[in-house]
Order: C-alpha cells, then sequence, then structure tokens
C-alpha cells in the first residue's frame, strides 16, 4: 500500500486551452510533479513550466492523490 502516493495518466481534454505546465504544477510544488508528456509519437520528459499542454496530450502526473485530482480537473482529463 502507498497511502497518498500516486501515479496516473491523464489525456488532456477538448477546451483546456491556454495552460502551461506551470499553471497545472508550479516547479516546485510539495507533493506532485508532472513526470512527462506523451504528444503523439513524441515523449517530452521533465517538461518545463513554460511548455504548453494540448489537446490530446497524455500527462504522467506523480504525487499526492488529491494533487493529482486538481490537475485533473485543470484540464478536464477524461479515462
Amino acid at each position: 500500500m502507498f497511502g497518498a502516493a500516486a501515479i496516473d495518466w491523464l489525456t488532456v481534454a477538448t477546451g483546456a486551452l491556454d495552460l502551461s505546465v506551470g499553471d497545472l504544477l508550479p516547479v516546485d510544488h510539495p507533493s506532485a510533479t508532472l513526470v512527462a508528456i506523451v504528444r503523439g509519437e513524441s515523449t517530452i520528459m521533465k517538461p518545463g513550466p513554460d511548455e504548453l499542454v494540448r489537446t490530446d496530450d497524455q500527462l504522467l502526473v506523480a504525487g499526492n492523490r488529491a494533487d493529482i485530482g486538481d490537475v485533473r480537473g485543470k484540464v478536464g482529463a477524461r479515462s
């Protein structure tokens, strides 16, 4: 059992526009991080705060379950 720790893949829904990685999770966030963005055939590892998030991007997020839930809400993530 990992308690509150989690890793999740989130797919960005249509309409989650003009969000950057920094908007989703500040670089110095204490309990969550955006590990990677998968965009088509490419993967952006450890994306910087200015990287824009696009519709259909897949985000690999690790951290506290509640913080992952916050990111899910911001991007309108779907399964």
